[in-house]
């Protein structure tokens, strides 16, 4: 059986390390692995404790900051001339929540520009690698899958879309958790929208399945930045009153990696198909989101497949 592919962002910390060691142990055989880092000695180690877990892995480990426009063009570039047949599976679940107002190396508050710009461009950028299939044909095996890793926090939020990121100017103002939910629900409208336009796309519309998800709330990396206090005190008494239970995370991801019920478009609390917040369900939002990031991304908003 031909192997699928899969790229899987955010794979060497976190979430992204328990489902990667999840689907290394039962369904090792099934994929080969593109697992795009930012510090290959980490993304090395890693490849070792999964060849522990199986020792049959097949991983390709290849580097990308996605804080940096030219470093991510460069992944997918170097992800070309691997000359696999055609991509499967994308799982855009690296992020970052951040203590105080950064810069990406494009200049971009670094919440949004890591979070949202940065796996919107990865995104977009790779539409073409995704098998391609006939029209009206509808085989499970043709089937590929992008799953965006949101947050429940993305409810807390509404855009400016005239303001959409903070500058130096308003650095004094910076708000960890604001920011990073604003993150959430561009992850959000941006699945939503990206459904919508490869739904009008004959080459995709019958075999690339869109989601977006909240994971739960588990203890992980994402927070080491912020400040003591946060880190020892509120975030220990949140977890305990609102943490998930590692299992059905992972359940949730590996559901719609997997996706055998071919959702798209949907968006799900760890592994419970809900709906989102008014602002994130209104379509003429993800429209604009869309047109927004396109132009910070120098892009075409008009998907050319």
């Amino acid at each position: 059986m031909e192997k699928k592919v899969i790229i899987f962002t955010g794979s060497t910390d976190g979430i992204g390390l328990l489902v990667m060691n999840h689907l290394v142990k039962e369904n090792c055989e099934q994929y080969k692995f593109i697992l795009p880092v930012r510090n290959l000695e980490k993304g090395e180690a890693l490849h070792k404790e999964l060849k522990v877990i199986n020792e049959k892995v097949d991983i390709t480990l290849m580097e990308m900051d996605l804080s940096s426009f030219e470093s991510i063009r460069n992944f997918v570039k170097n992800f070309n001339q691997l000359n696999l047949p055609h991509l499967d599976i994308l799982v855009n679940n690296a992020g970052v929540m951040l203590p105080s107002f950064q810069k990406t190396k494009d200049g971009f508050e670094s919440t949004i520009g890591i979070n949202h710009l940065g796996t919107s461009l990865l995104t977009l950028l790779l539409l073409k690698n995704f098998k391609k299939v006939s029209d009206g044909a509808n085989n499970c095996e043709d089937q590929c899958n992008i799953v965006i890793l949101s947050s429940e926090f993305h409810q807390r939020e509404q855009l400016n879309f005239d303001k959409l990121l903070l500058t130096e100017n308003d650095s004094s103002s910076f708000d960890t958790l604001r920011e990073y939910s604003k993150s959430k629900l561009c992850n959000l409208l941006f699945s939503n929208e990206l459904h919508n336009r490869l739904n009008l796309c004959k080459t995709t519309k019958n075999n690339i399945r869109v989601n977006s998800l909240h994971p739960g709330y588990l203890k992980t990396p994402i927070n080491r930045d912020l400040s003591w206090f946060t880190r020892n005190i509120i975030a220990p008494i949140f977890f305990f009153g609102y943490g998930s239970k590692t299992e059905d995370t992972i359940n949730g991801i590996v559901n719609l990696i997997e996706n055998n019920s071919n959702h798209s478009g949907k968006y799900f609390s760890i592994s419970k198909e809900t709906s989102p917040s008014s602002f994130a369900s209104n379509p003429e939002n993800s429209k604009l989101l869309w047109e927004k990031t396109c132009e910070l991304l120098s892009l075409n908003p008009e998907l050319d497949l």
